[in-house]
């Protein structure tokens, strides 16, 4: 390999590891408890002023950014998780169909049992000792299962 190309070869991987090193403003952090459980889930964005001198980091708290899934043909939140006393579960587009969710405890029985409608929903925790749970939901030709945690 002849200098010339050594000499372009460096630069390339050069300018590239400067690209990635400036292009990541934003990190998702996790937290766990002793038994490997996540605790708490957060954004570290990293500000970049005009005269690129990187200012100090923003935690934001994960549910901010509101995570989004599908039950059928329905859009779902569930959030915060983990939480400490309430949970809130948005339904879009269920039309009439109906929703139950059902929270069960790590030994499989049921704790409480709701039926859902389009819009929020609120779930009170706080009456449960810490642990994690299960909330299943289920319509009318499917059921999905979620993990909460409740600190």
């Amino acid at each position: 390999m002849t200098m010339k190309k050594k000499h372009y070869l460096l630069l390339c991987l050069f300018l590239l590891f400067s690209a990635m090193a400036f292009s990541q403003n934003a990190t998702v952090h996790f937290d766990y408890d002793i038994n490997g459980n996540r605790i708490s889930r957060y954004l570290s964005i990293r500000k970049i002023e005009e005269n690129e001198k990187q200012t100090d980091t923003v935690n934001l708290p994960s549910y901010l950014s509101e995570a989004k899934d599908s039950l059928g043909n329905a859009e779902l939140s569930i959030y915060p998780n983990p939480t400490h006393d309430k949970l809130i579960i948005t339904l879009q587009g269920i039309g009439d169909d109906k929703v139950f969710a059902r929270l069960i405890s790590q030994t499989g029985s049921l704790i409480k049992q709701y039926e859902l409608h389009d819009g929020s929903s609120e779930i009170d925790l706080s009456g449960l000792p810490i642990g994690a749970y299960l909330l299943q939901l289920s319509a009318t030709d499917v059921s999905q299962t979620w993990k909460i945690i409740k600190n």
